[in-house]
């Protein structure tokens, strides 16, 4: 068994999670102005913004990913994915080796690709940043549905799994 561990790559989730924290606290002060009209359109706001940064903490912050590539009870290669929380280990994906149809690269420049491939696929991300200048897409057939799947990119993951530059 191959276990990879993605490392972080950018600290963007930080700032905008930073970012809409002060967004959210200006606009709860802003709505104690006095004579101002709508002051629960202004709390609802904020509230809104908060409760998108600490979803956004959760993703990104306090959650990482493992990928391995495994031998299974038939002796085909399965490439998991497990979510690692602070005191968790939860398997979200196992898919055949054998089931890949395609592995791409998706960087800055090519990143419409990704939005073309997930039409009217299902579609997980497991990558560890907000928005990575590289990551892994995977196409996958399991169950008889195509999937998408997300990584974020490790260069011996992806010759392992068969992809080419």
């Amino acid at each position: 068994m191959r276990e990879f561990i993605p490392k972080r790559s950018n600290t963007l989730s930080k700032q905008i999670t930073m970012g809409l924290f002060i967004l959210s606290l200006v606009a709860m002060f802003a709505s104690g102005v006095p004579g101002l009209p709508l002051r629960s359109v202004m709390q609802t706001f904020a509230l809104i913004v908060l409760a998108t940064a600490i979803a956004m903490l959760g993703r990104f912050e306090f959650k990482t990913y493992t990928y391995a590539v495994s031998t299974n009870d038939d002796g085909r290669l399965d490439l998991i994915v497990t979510e690692l929380k602070r005191r968790s280990r939860i398997t979200v994906c196992r898919v055949s080796v054998d089931g890949i149809s395609e592995v791409s690269l998706i960087t800055v420049e090519n990143k419409k690709q990704l939005k073309e491939k997930r039409a009217g696929r299902k579609s997980f991300n497991y990558c560890i940043d907000v928005a990575p200048a590289r990551s892994i897409c995977i196409i996958a057939n399991e169950g008889g549905e195509e999937l998408v799947i997300s990584l974020s990119y490790i260069p011996e993951l992806f010759y392992i799994l068969g992809g080419k530059d």
